[in-house]
């Protein structure tokens, strides 16, 4: 009998193997300027949106986008790059339907669903980038509905509705 988790399991990295050649390949077929430099990319397994970081701290992203969570005001597919952000944003995260990012100055900022709390806003969804943390944010993380992000002063926090 075969096993049902593993062969879920390696069709879940087979589509994330296959979607970071596409994603490469988008990036390299792309009419941007050599100086142009990939410097973070985040892609979560059961994500189906990508986000990445240029050198000049501009943040970009594509993919499925119903959530808001590309957070460029609408719930349509980006089927290309598509600039969010201008610049200053130093890391990024996604989860299943929310993205996170810090910018140079720590905050830490988020657009997507929140039906879980992931975010820690108020409102439910949030179709464009807010500011979720206003400083001394320097490491995030994120998972189908929750989030986590540390501290400058080490401290480890948590988002997500627990049952």
């Amino acid at each position: 009998m075969r096993n049902n988790s593993n062969s879920k399991q390696n069709l879940i990295s087979f589509k994330n193997l296959i979607k970071s050649w596409l994603i490469l390949l988008i990036l390299h077929t792309w009419n941007a300027p050599a100086a142009i430099i990939i410097t973070n990319i985040a892609q979560g397994c059961m994500a189906n949106h990508d986000l990445f970081v240029k050198s000049d701290g501009s943040l970009w992203g594509m993919g499925d986008n119903s959530e808001n969570d590309l957070g460029d005001g609408t719930p349509n597919i980006v089927p290309r790059p598509e600039q969010i952000v201008y610049s200053n944003v130093t890391a990024v995260a996604v989860g299943e339907y929310h993205s996170l990012f810090i910018k140079s100055d720590g905050s830490l900022w988020g657009m997507g669903d929140n039906e879980q709390d992931q975010l820690g806003i108020g409102s439910w969804l949030n179709a464009t980038p807010e500011e979720i943390v206003s400083s001394h944010v320097t490491s995030i993380a994120a998972g189908a509905n929750w989030s986590l992000f540390i501290k400058s002063d080490g401290s480890l926090w948590q988002w997500e509705i627990i049952i």
